[in-house]
């Protein structure tokens, strides 16, 4: 098994970054743990060529929105940021673009940290990271995390976010799993997850790969070139705990 800093481009190291939105009212607001979690065991993905290798997921960008805001919009063109999160893992250009996203009101990145650097590294199997945000009633969350072991595909809320409370403004908590789903980006053509050369373990420079000019679409068990995936459910985990 290749160590995950030596397959990984540059860009999948980040420094933490956290951007609050000015202006913003914290009239009720309540403390809330994310907690990001890699279920999967080492070695999950199985290859056409016999081997087998990790699931692996980006560090990855968040961002508290009012009703309605969310970091993308399926069936719709994906931006620069939401492109480069999900062909090469780089979460920094998607946080600083939606910290002008309408109706934001805080966003910033996560990921497995580095004690000495203060870095974000990818988040492998059987690893866990605990994310602190504040939301008040009537806002929501929105999240991305690129799956290493591909051209284009993230993680997200099914939706475009999760609410943070209920109807009665009760805070949410609790595991949300089952609210989340893999998405393609359509900007690049795809290959066999884990295997293709054009994907960020072993591409030869970011962006690389056959350009697609598609638009992001939800997908479960294979993707539309017919590549399958493992199921989210057993690879991923979010969990929403209210303070």
């Amino acid at each position: 098994m290749i160590p995950y800093r030596q397959v990984f481009l540059p860009a999948l190291i980040v420094p933490l970054i956290t951007l609050a939105a000015c202006g913003t009212d914290e009239a009720g607001a309540t403390t809330f743990v994310l907690t990001f979690s890699n279920i999967s065991s080492p070695g999950a993905l199985p290859l056409s060529d016999g081997s087998a290798t990790d699931v692996v997921y980006a560090p990855g960008a968040w961002a508290v929105f009012e009703e309605g805001g969310s970091l993308f919009s399926e069936g719709e063109a994906a931006t620069e940021g939401l492109e480069e999160l999900a062909e090469d893992g780089n979460n920094i250009p998607l946080v600083v673009a939606a910290d002008d996203f309408p109706r934001v009101t805080a966003v910033g990145t996560y990921g497995q940290m580095d004690e000495g650097t203060y870095e974000e590294n990818p988040i492998g199997p059987g690893v866990s990271v605990d994310l602190e945000i504040t939301g008040s009633p009537g806002q929501v969350l929105s999240f991305a995390s690129m799956f290493v072991q591909s051209n284009d595909v993230f993680v997200a809320p099914a939706a475009g976010s999760i609410p943070l409370f209920d109807e009665t403004g009760h805070a949410n908590s609790g595991d949300v799993t089952e609210q989340l789903a893999f998405f393609d980006t359509g900007t690049e053509v795809n290959e066999e997850p884990g295997l293709g050369a054009n994907q960020a373990p072993r591409q030869s420079e970011a962006g690389a790969g056959v350009v697609e000019t598609g638009t992001v679409t939800r997908f479960s068990g294979t993707d539309a070139a017919g590549f399958a995936y493992p199921a989210l459910n057993a690879t991923f985990r979010l969990t929403i705990t209210a303070r």
